[in-house]
């Protein structure tokens, strides 16, 4: 590089250039391998290695300029017959992507680290892969296919600043709302108190006062009505500026499984459903690691070898399905293979050994409920462990990471038929409509999308059976949690609600607190101290100044079941 340049004042331009070229790369040579490429794609491989060497060169990052010189050289012995594309040529130029991505990791300077905030998609093997879009609409191709979203470039600092100037304007929006209740309060005090006044000089003195509280009522009220359509649309606009196609994920997606059918000797065919499908960009980064877990599991004890395939009268070549979808306000994503399928009784007698559940009570569980355990830490049905081997290594991590970002998982699987995984995740990472519930002297939330019913405790019959403590609700006997079991402190603790949690067709009903509203909260992190805490997946500040916590209901069903047990 010229001498004087500083590098942190091109960089942005620079990664965003070279991140979108090492996509093209990696998904371009996998799609080489799997025999789809054509003599275009080779040459639109060639183009990407070509841009990326003269861009590290104008950056004065000659051992990146090499690597990708390298690259160029394979492609170009492809692109003129003299190289095949098989299996050992794909892996050197993953390889050669793979540098890449790390030189461009190590190439970053400082104060392009310090001025940018962090990127939740800088984490997994795609990280340097993933562009910074930002999707606006969608629009055809001239052929008349339909293609992705158009994209347009934002960097991930100015995004995330205003994100977080939208939360900071969300919690004085909720202030404003809170002064503004409490001059309605006042006045409704006022009007009953000087309904009849004792003298009438009194009331000559209170009525004017009185009338313009009132108008400074009325104007407060409209303004509040205002800010809250601008602000719904402010954020409305940001979580536009927040989506990418969840194709952002494939190169991460197709790599794993190839690499781990390589290692495992096996052949495994991946089908992507719902690319088109958007999804919260903060959610990039946390999904790789996910997919990472979960497709390696598939292929390695779900897919069987191939002849073990054909001996049982399935193809040689395995299949797992990923499909993403958009549904009532949710992201759902299912990873679904054709393999052996997980063997229930064995989870069931490894769960008994580890005093997980009593034998009489894992015996009355059905087969998905089981399952289940698979996602506790540490849980494995094998004895031995390898590098792609133990069987859930690694899904507890699954499970907590899907649970802090305030979602579900959910296992099914047939013996002899394959395993279906079902991830429940939130469109909106940095808003969520929450009931607002008091404890004792604490208030927390619980997400409006597991909140079934609102019961109120006096006419709700509770009595006690074989099970333990249950409630009748819509013909159904659901097992009763008391809040205590959460905050000791409060122990028998009365309140005015019944509570009718549901996750993945589990209910639980919780009693001892008291609904006091529903809202929208602007979530920030957790705290370092609470990082650890699984029943906790995001606080907020009320408009009274105070925090309050959003609690993960799947967490609250595990604490609940592992409560009965203990």
């Amino acid at each position: 590089m010229s001498e004087g340049w500083d590098l942190a004042e091109f960089w942005a331009d620079f990664e965003a250039e070279v991140s979108t070229h090492l996509t093209v790369l990696e998904e371009g040579i996998l799609q080489l391998e799997e025999g789809t490429g054509a003599e275009d794609l080779v040459h639109e491989l060639f183009r990407a290695a070509h841009t990326i060497k003269g861009a590290a060169r104008l950056m004065g990052l000659e051992k990146m300029a090499n690597t990708a010189a390298t690259l160029e050289s394979i492609l170009r012995d492809i692109r003129d017959g003299r190289r095949r594309a098989d299996e050992e040529t794909v892996s050197s130029l993953l390889r050669y992507v793979d540098e890449l991505k790390a030189a461009l990791e190590a190439a970053r300077p400082s104060s392009a680290e310090e001025s940018a905030a962090p990127s939740p998609e800088a984490s997994g093997p795609a990280a340097s892969a993933e562009p910074p879009p930002d999707v606006l609409s969608a629009t055809p191709k001239d052929d008349g296919e339909e293609r992705l979203p158009k994209i347009v470039q934002l960097r991930n600092a100015q995004l995330h600043r205003l994100t977080e100037i939208s939360i900071v304007l969300h919690m004085h929006y909720m202030r404003l709302d809170d002064v503004h209740r409490r001059l309605e309060r006042l006045l409704q005090e006022s009007a009953l108190r000087y309904k009849e006044p004792t003298s009438r000089n009194g009331a000559d003195a209170i009525t004017p006062l009185v009338q313009e509280l009132e108008e400074l009522e009325r104007r407060l009220h409209n303004a509040l009505e205002d800010t809250a359509i601008t602000l719904h649309d402010l954020e409305d606009h940001i979580l536009r500026f927040r989506l990418v196609p969840f194709a952002t994920l494939t190169p991460v997606l197709r790599r794993t499984v190839r690499d781990a059918a390589h290692a495992l000797g096996k052949v495994v065919v991946l089908e992507i459903e719902g690319e088109e499908t958007l999804i919260d960009r903060q959610l990039v980064g946390p999904l790789q690691d996910v997919f990472i877990h979960l497709l390696r599991n598939a292929v390695d004890h779900g897919i069987e070898s191939p002849n073990v395939r054909v001996a049982a009268g399935k193809p040689p070549e395995g299949h797992i399905r990923v499909v993403a979808a958009q549904e009532h306000g949710k992201i759902v994503i299912q990873v679904e293979d054709d393999g052996a399928g997980v063997d229930v009784e064995k989870v069931k007698r490894r769960a008994v050994e580890r005093g997980l559940i009593r034998a009489q009570e894992a015996d009355a569980l059905a087969p998905e409920h089981l399952l289940q355990f698979l996602f506790y830490p540490g849980f494995s049905t094998r004895s031995q462990v390898g590098m792609y081997s133990g069987q859930g290594v690694g899904l507890d991590v699954v499970a907590q990471t899907v649970r802090r970002l305030g979602g579900d998982i959910h296992m099914r699987s047939v013996p002899g038929r394959g395993t279906q995984i079902t991830l429940t995740l939130p469109v909106n990472l940095a808003l969520v409509e929450a009931l607002l519930v008091q404890v004792g002297r604490t208030r927390v939330a619980l997400p409006h999308s597991h909140v079934q019913a609102i019961l109120a405790a006096e006419a709700s019959p509770i009595f006690e059976t074989d099970q333990g403590t249950v409630v009748e609700w819509q013909e159904k006997l659901l097992p009763v949690m008391h809040w205590d079991m959460i905050f000791p402190q409060y122990k028998g603790t009365s309140g005015h609600h019944i509570i009718v949690m549901v996750s993945h067709h589990q209910y639980l009903a919780i009693r001892g607190g008291t609904v006091q509203e529903s809202l929208t909260l602007a979530l920030h992190p957790l705290p370092q101290l609470l990082t650890g805490a699984s029943d906790v997946y995001g606080n907020s500040i009320l408009g009274d100044g105070s925090v309050v916590f959003l609690l993960a209901v799947d967490a609250l069903l595990a604490r609940f079941q592992e409560g009965k047990r203990a």
